[in-house]
């Protein structure tokens, strides 16, 4: 009985770390991502200027090097609302797509300093 349980763990551990083995062999794998082009973040920024009349007070659009994404906020006008971020959130995961695709993407709507809506 203690032959067999000894064969069971010494086979788990073979499983595990095989299992092991796979997941760093494929972590090691995948090359870093190049930093979104000034150009592209030029091309969102220009895109957001011209949204921005009149809705936003300020805009940013920025790349995070360190974890490959672009940053996108924005602080709209004290009387917007909630169905107003919601489309500011589209408008913004729109721009993220267009110049941006296969990057992640962070999106934040402030009104008076808070943190009103954020977009993925």
């Amino acid at each position: 009985m203690l032959q067999i349980e000894a064969i069971n763990i010494a086979r788990l551990k073979i499983v595990f770390i095989f299992i092991l083995f796979l997941f760093l062999l494929n972590c090691s794998d995948t090359p870093p991502k190049s930093p979104l082009s000034e150009n592209a973040l030029n091309k969102i920024n220009e895109e957001l200027k011209e949204w921005a009349d009149g809705r936003w007070a300020s805009f940013e659009a920025s790349y995070d090097t360190k974890n490959s994404t672009l940053i996108i906020q924005i602080t709209a006008m004290p009387q917007s609302n909630s169905t107003a971020w919601n489309g500011y959130c589209k408008a913004l995961k729109d721009l993220a797509n267009k110049y941006a695709n296969g990057y992640n993407f962070v999106g934040r709507v402030y009104v008076l300093g808070e943190v009103k809506k954020r977009c993925f």
